[in-house]
């Protein structure tokens, strides 16, 4: 099935971390993007001659997407994304309207 080079990083797994991206990959219920690199993770430590494009065809992902994570688990598995440069988000909200005049009430939408 390989087309391609052979892929220059090679996932390494043990077993207790096989069988818990085995399970994360099939659960149903956990954040789509974890279950996708668990996927990934798992089809290139079974399939390590496979090239990107294969893996991703059977992933259902980009190619750009198995290449990013099979270089960043070359050395064991990463599921998270590395934080982001700059500092934190922050949001301010908005101030609460109070109109208490003749039965007004922000809660029902009437003002």
């Amino acid at each position: 099935m390989a087309r391609g080079p052979r892929p220059q990083h090679v996932v390494r797994l043990t077993a207790q971390e096989y069988a818990q991206l085995q399970h994360l990959a099939r659960l149903r219920k956990a954040p789509h993007a974890q279950v996708v690199r668990a996927k990934i993770l798992v089809l290139a430590y079974e399939h390590p001659n496979w090239d990107n494009a294969t893996i991703a065809r059977k992933g259902g992902c980009a190619v750009s997407t198995v290449r990013k994570w099979r270089a960043a688990s070359s050395r064991g598995p990463v599921l998270e994304e590395a934080p982001r440069p700059g500092a934190p988000r922050f949001f301010s909200l908005p101030r609460a309207r109070s109109d208490h005049r003749a039965g007004l009430h922000p809660a029902a939408g009437v003002w």
